[in-house]
């Protein structure tokens, strides 16, 4: 459930030049701006020689719209999610492509599905019933639930050191394809 009081990021865009960025940030990857414009506020700014310029301001969803999507959508509405912790407002139409911020084009994606939808360019429709339809960028599609899938982790040999290893590698999207069950 969206927190009360928990802030959203407004993304500051700065076009030309480096790309996204945030206000007096480093550059980040397009992909990501996506995603934090989709859940975010957004103000385009063009910088000019006398300075920066606002373009135009995009509004996030509302308190209002996300408590909506909590209560109609108890967890992810990812095909096999239950993740029913915090989430973020997917626009199924980014507003870069005409999208409002209207419930009919929302859906509430828990943060690690939000991320691989923007990541893979993983494309979301949503039926009458507000079934969500993902479909992958080679075509295949995946409408319905997802079996639950248990993985094996060996227990640390010392839980204190736990750190992070990630080095930045994309996921293997025909790893994940296949976990799924829609891999070749």
């Amino acid at each position: 459930m969206w927190r009360q009081g928990y802030t959203r990021c407004e993304l500051v865009v700065h076009v030309g030049g480096a790309g996204a960025r945030f206000e007096d940030g480093p550059p980040i990857a397009d992909e990501i701006a996506d995603c934090l414009a989709c859940d975010g506020a957004v103000t385009t700014v063009v910088d000019t020689a006398e300075g920066p310029v606002e373009l135009d301001r995009r509004r996030a969803p509302t308190r209002r719209q996300r408590r909506w999507l909590s209560r109609h959508h108890e967890t992810c509405q990812f095909p096999g999610c239950d993740h029913a912790g915090a989430f973020d407002a997917h626009h199924l139409v980014e507003h870069s492509r005409g999208g409002r911020t209207r419930l009919s084009n929302l859906s509430r994606l828990c943060w690690f599905h939000h991320r691989m939808v923007h990541l893979h360019h993983l494309k979301l429709s949503m039926g009458r019933n507000r079934l969500l339809r993902v479909d992958f960028p080679d075509g295949k599609s995946v409408d319905r639930a997802i079996a639950a899938m248990t993985f094996s982790v060996d227990l640390p040999a010392d839980p204190e050191l736990i750190g992070g290893s990630w080095c930045g590698d994309h996921l293997d999207l025909d790893h994940i394809l296949a976990g799924l069950g829609v891999g070749a």
